[in-house]
């Protein structure tokens, strides 16, 4: 499910002004697609204040991952190989904020059956 949520807000819902945005550190857009996507996929399978929550941590981490790439690859071109390693460190940090938030949610779930 994340992957295909990154996918679409990646690529799919994120046109040229949102790319050149991420440079503005009060520019949300983007970053609330990734975080509204992520809430309207965990609604499936948690309650909605939980998929909210984890919507807006996504929201947050998303938007200070972008926020931190565009600053550091501000003055690279696609031709450095520094602009790479930063774009890959960049989905690397996504994909682990995604594992966290299955972790944190399976063992909140976990602890609330069998111990609530």
């Amino acid at each position: 499910m994340f992957f295909i949520k990154h996918f679409l807000a990646d690529f799919v819902f994120q046109d040229k002004k949102m790319s050149h945005s991420k440079k503005r550190y009060f520019y949300f857009n983007h970053s609330a697609i990734h975080g509204g996507l992520t809430a309207l996929g965990l609604v499936f399978f948690t309650t909605i204040h939980t998929a909210i929550f984890f919507g807006m941590v996504d929201f947050l981490v998303h938007h200070n991952i972008d926020y931190l790439k565009t600053r550091l690859t501000h003055n690279l071109t696609h031709a450095d190989r520094k602009y790479w390693i930063y774009f890959g460190l960049d989905q690397f940090l996504h994909y682990m904020t995604y594992a966290a938030i299955l972790i944190f949610m399976l063992h909140y779930h976990f602890w609330t059956l069998w111990f609530a």
